[in-house]
């Protein structure tokens, strides 16, 4: 059984200097409001984590950007330190089988780190 996909080109707006430059200014506004909102939270998260398990208490991958650039993604840890790495080893085939897979067998872990 398929999954239909279907794929839409999406043209960029097209915004002048003064437009741009406002845009930026009111989404680092905005940014900068949530993050320091959040902060209490996400301290909480970080605590949690500490508290539970070893090891970091960020997750790090290096990634792809859209036009093949990489960066570093860092989120919170969720998983045991090196679950990535015991996946590849434990769990043979393909992402997208590996990630059905264990979707189907729920072996997330619901407490932090």
């Amino acid at each position: 059984m398929g999954v239909a996909t279907t794929t839409a080109a999406v043209a960029r707006p097209r915004l002048g200097r003064n437009r741009r430059r406002a845009k930026r200014a009111v989404d680092g506004v905005i940014s900068l409001s949530l993050l320091l909102l959040l902060s209490p939270l996400f301290c909480a998260i970080a605590l949690g984590i500490r508290v539970s398990s070893r090891g970091p208490i960020f997750f790090r991958q290096r990634r792809l950007k859209e036009n093949g650039e990489e960066f570093t993604l860092l989120k919170f840890r969720t998983m045991c330190n090196g679950a990535d790495r015991m996946l590849d080893e434990q769990v043979p085939g393909t992402v997208a089988q590996r990630t059905c897979r264990l979707i189907t067998h729920e072996t997330m872990r619901f407490h932090a780190g």
